[in-house]
């Protein structure tokens, strides 16, 4: 034994004397890619795909070998085997075959992260009795892996190897570890690729767009069931974000079958499909101009939210708020924060119109309460002139049911471009006490 450990002494020294570099190298058959989603049901032990280890180093007898996994990898069912599988390079009986060796577990970690083996043998081919072990095949079998270990990040395997004095190292280079498995997000993030892009008329009253009958909204998420352990996902949900009153699910269209429920409160249209949908466009078709059921357009922006249920319903939320487009208007909006009305109390509102174009005014408000009142077009305002709209609102108010006292938001809508149009509210009290309303016109200037 004495003999044998002064030879694997003189083996290290002699090849670090001379500037050889011997290396051992790690080979994963198939790095396994699993889904981080589905992961979360997965409690047995997940088997690795093969691994080997092409040693480049010339090893002696009772060298030891650590293999070495990512610190609470390993499943606690996972048993190391009592010796691992080596084969030589070359063809044995021809003088090419380097030496076979034998390699038996010593001792593994208390928390089964690694275990090291014992070389107990070092055998030369009868045809090449100067063979050593270099660039023998090392195989290290698979591995039963935690669930929860993938999951939060990647998995690997290394090894290291000491001469039997547990100092000098047999394999200095090369690459000495790999990678068994890891995990990434099986579902994408929802992304629009089609926004909500027309102009509501107000030569229609607003009850329709300048060209064509409906919108539409199209959007694209991703969910990669190529991923080991992928989710299953039982149902897809999509919110489109916007005030759609008066509208219900028969102004929407679906092309993926799913279901469609309008809250008018909430101001969302919702759409729930069964099981997994990565794609879809929503129509939005207002009933027709002019029509009974026809309803007022509002200038807006839209978003839309995106969930995949999954696994024992569990949420994937794929998108909040993502912009889908908007609804502009052919005209001019001006909207006035606060009108008081009531005994003694007068308004003042005019429309001046810098322009060519004639247009018609239009009027909608609200009260303190939430009310809203739809007037409709008040007036008409020619090319380069100035009107004057107090009368016309009033008596639309009253009209729609309005009592005649209380604070009320007006907005003003003008069929004519937005630069030449310009509204002035005020108001006097006895008419002395006069408050000039910064509309939104002056916001900001």
């Amino acid at each position: 034994m004495k003999q044998l450990f002064k030879k694997t002494i003189l083996a290290a020294t002699i090849a670090a004397a001379s500037g050889v570099a011997v290396a051992g190298n790690i080979s994963v058959s198939t790095t396994q890619q699993h889904s981080q989603q589905g992961l979360a049901s997965v409690t047995s032990a997940i088997t690795s795909s093969n691994v080997t280890y092409t040693v480049l180093g010339a090893y002696a007898q009772s060298d030891l070998i650590t293999i070495t996994l990512t610190a609470g990898a390993v499943h606690s069912s996972h048993s190391w085997p009592n010796s691992l599988t080596f084969t030589p390079a070359g063809t044995p009986g021809t003088g090419t075959a380097g030496a076979n060796m034998s390699v038996g577990l010593l001792n593994t970690a208390s928390d089964g992260s690694s275990a090291t083996y014992r070389v107990t043998s070092v055998t030369p081919d009868p045809a090449n009795a100067t063979g050593t072990t270099v660039s023998g095949v090392l195989n290290l079998g698979t591995f039963g892996l935690n669930a929860s270990s993938i999951a939060s990040g990647a998995v690997t395997v290394s090894v290291s190897s000491l001469a039997s004095n547990g100092v000098t190292e047999v394999d200095t280079q090369g690459t000495r570890t790999g990678t068994l498995a890891q995990s990434s997000d099986q579902f994408g993030d929802l992304s629009v690729t089609t926004d909500a892009d027309q102009v509501i008329d107000v030569a229609k009253g607003r009850e329709g767009f300048e060209t064509g009958t409906n919108d539409t909204i199209t959007w694209t998420a991703s969910n990669n069931t190529s991923l080991l352990n992928a989710a299953t996902v039982s149902s897809t949900s999509i919110i489109l974000n916007g005030d759609f009153e008066g509208m219900t699910s028969s102004n929407f269209g679906v092309g993926g079958g799913g279901s469609i429920a309008v809250d008018n409160d909430a101001n969302t249209v919702t759409v729930t499909y069964t099981g997994p949908v990565t794609t879809d466009t929503i129509t939005i078709t207002p009933t027709t101009a002019g029509t009974t059921g026809a309803d007022v357009l509002k200038a807006q922006s839209f978003s839309v939210d995106g969930t995949y249920i999954y696994g024992t319903n569990t949420p994937e939320i794929l998108a909040v708020g993502e912009a889908a487009g908007a609804w502009t208007l052919n005209g001019a909006v001006t909207n006035v924060p606060y009108m008081p009305y009531g005994a003694n109390v007068f308004q003042i509102l005019y429309v001046s119109n810098e322009g060519t174009q004639s247009g018609d005014i239009m009027v909608t408000a609200f009260d303190e309460d939430g009310n809203e009142y739809n007037l409709g077009t008040v007036a008409t305002i020619g090319a380069k002139s100035v009107k004057k709209i107090t009368g016309e609102v009033y008596d639309a108010l009253i009209a729609q049911g309005f009592s005649g006292s209380g604070k009320l938001s007006l907005t003003v809508t003008v069929n004519a471009p937005a630069d030449d149009v310009t509204v002035y509210a005020s108001y006097n009290v006895g008419g002395s006490d006069r408050g000039f309303v910064n509309t939104d016109q002056y916001k900001g200037k």
